[in-house]
C-alpha cells in the first residue's frame, strides 16, 4: 500500500502512473487534505479510478469529494458518487464508502453528494449490518460504537424501516438497536471523561446525541413487557440521562 500526498503541487500524473508501473503498487491511496490539489492528479485520479486500479479508504474517500466540492469539478464529482455507488457493493469496502459520506453530513456535503447515492450506499450498509450489530453487542470498542452519531444514527434509523416477516423479528431488532445505542453512549462518555479535562459540558453533549440515537430504538415495536423491563433497567442505571434521553419514546416512563 503506497500513500501519495498531494500537498506537493508537483504531483504530476506521470509521476503517479512511474510509482505504479516501476514498483507495481496496486492500491495507492491519495492524501489530498493539503491543498492545492494539483490538476494534472485530478486526471490521473480519474483515469485511475476508472480503470478500478486505485484504491481509497474512508478518509481519502473524504478528501476527493472535499476537493470535488473546493475546485467545483463536476467530472470528479460524478466519478466519485459512481465509485462509492461501487464500493458499497462489496462487504469489504461498505463500510470505508458509507462513512466517506455519512461521517459529517452537512449540506455542503449534501450538494456534492446527491440524495439517490446516499440512499443506495446507506441501504447497502444496512444490507450488511448483523455482524456489526453482533459485534457491538459482544464488544466495548467496537466498529459501530467507533462511529460518529451521525453515522450510528442514519444506519440505524435504516435499520429499522427495513422490511421483518413478523412481530418477534421487529422486537429482536429493535432490543439489539437498544443495546447498540447503550454501548455507543457508554464508550463516548467515558471516551469523553478520559480525554477531555474540560467535562462540564460532556453531559448535555452526550445527552443531545443520546436523545436522537434512542429516537431509531423504535420502542414501539416491542410488546409491553419488554418496554417494561428497558425501562426498568434504565432507571436503575446509576447516571439518569439515559432514562432521561429514552423517556420522550417511552410512554410507559412518563
Amino acid at each position: 500500500m503506497e500513500c501519495i500526498s498531494t500537498s506537493l503541487a508537483c504531483a504530476h500524473s506521470l509521476y503517479i502512473r512511474e510509482l505504479v508501473n516501476k514498483t507495481g503498487v496496486q492500491s495507492p491511496i491519495l492524501n489530498c487534505t493539503a491543498l492545492p490539489f494539483h490538476w494534472h492528479t485530478i486526471k490521473a485520479t480519474i483515469q485511475f479510478m476508472r480503470t478500478g486500479s486505485l484504491q481509497l479508504d474512508s478518509a481519502a474517500m473524504q478528501d476527493m469529494i472535499q476537493c470535488a466540492m473546493f475546485f467545483r469539478i463536476a467530472q470528479l464529482s460524478r466519478l466519485v458518487e459512481s465509485f462509492l455507488r461501487q464500493r458499497s457493493k462489496q462487504a469489504e469496502t461498505v463500510l470505508d464508502a458509507y462513512k466517506a459520506i455519512f461521517h459529517v453530513m452537512d449540506e455542503q456535503m449534501m450538494r456534492c453528494v446527491t440524495y439517490d447515492t446516499q440512499q443506495i450506499v446507506c441501504e447497502n450498509m444496512a444490507n450488511h449490518i448483523l455482524p456489526y450489530i453482533e459485534e457491538a453487542i459482544k464488544n466495548e470498542r467496537s466498529t459501530l460504537a467507533l462511529m460518529t452519531s451521525n453515522e450510528l444514527y442514519c444506519l440505524l434509523t435504516r435499520d429499522a424501516q427495513r422490511i421483518r416477516h413478523n412481530q418477534r423479528e421487529y422486537e429482536d431488532a429493535a432490543c439489539q438497536r437498544f443495546q447498540v445505542v447503550m454501548r455507543w453512549i457508554q464508550f463516548h462518555e467515558q471516551t469523553y471523561q478520559f480525554y477531555d479535562s474540560y467535562t462540564r459540558d460532556v453531559h448535555s453533549t452526550t445527552f443531545a446525541k443520546a436523545i436522537r440515537l434512542f429516537s431509531c430504538v423504535h420502542f414501539e415495536h416491542m410488546q409491553p413487557e419488554t418496554r417494561q423491563h428497558f425501562i426498568n433497567y434504565l432507571r436503575g442505571l446509576p447516571n439518569e440521562m439515559f432514562m432521561l434521553a429514552a423517556r420522550p419514546y417511552l410512554p410507559e416512563a412518563q
